[in-house]
């Protein structure tokens, strides 16, 4: 295969689904997280990293259900020697 991926699910408060698009801006915070500490930096980073991976992130989530995030990476070659 070209690619490979890792799937993470959590079972959190989700986001909410008009918000999903934005989850990875610098400063985003879901509006149902207001009792919960962040600046919304940390998936803004990921992203940041995943690109220089020439890797892609994906965010299913729903409100009171979780979230599942699939990160999907190009294959490397073996190495010689």
């Amino acid at each position: 295969a070209d690619r490979f991926s890792i799937t993470v699910q959590d079972h959190g408060i989700g986001i909410p689904a008009p918000e999903v698009e934005k989850f990875f801006e610098p400063f985003f915070r879901a509006s149902n997280t207001l009792n919960i500490q962040g600046v919304g930096m940390g998936m803004a980073i990921v992203q940041k990293c995943l690109a220089l991976l020439s890797a892609t992130a994906q965010v299913e989530s729903h409100v009171g259900q979780g979230t599942l995030f699939t990160v999907t990476f190009p294959s490397v070659p073996p190495r010689d020697g």
